[in-house]
């Protein structure tokens, strides 16, 4: 089954975000539970997650991440910014 971004309707779209925050390393974000994040690089890095595991080496991809994370740990060198 192939998707038709034609024919998306809004559960299968996600809202615009409604606040951005950059991420600091080792620093929860101001407004709490990002649902995803945006990268300018490729990387790893290491994060806390919704559930609060800690996740380490995670492959970051260059531009958006559909992964929740309350904060970033390891940057990896990367500008982060959470999307809320």
């Amino acid at each position: 089954m192939s998707f038709d971004a034609r024919k998306a309707t809004a559960e299968h779209v996600a809202d615009p975000a409604s606040a951005v925050e950059a991420a600091v390393a080792s620093t929860p974000f101001s407004y709490g539970l990002a649902r995803s994040f945006v990268s300018d690089i490729a990387t790893s890095i290491d994060f806390v997650d919704a559930a609060g595991n800690v996740i380490t080496g995670y492959p970051c991809q260059q531009g958006y991440n559909p992964v929740k994370a309350v904060q970033i740990n390891n940057l990896g060198g990367a500008t982060i910014f959470g999307l809320f």
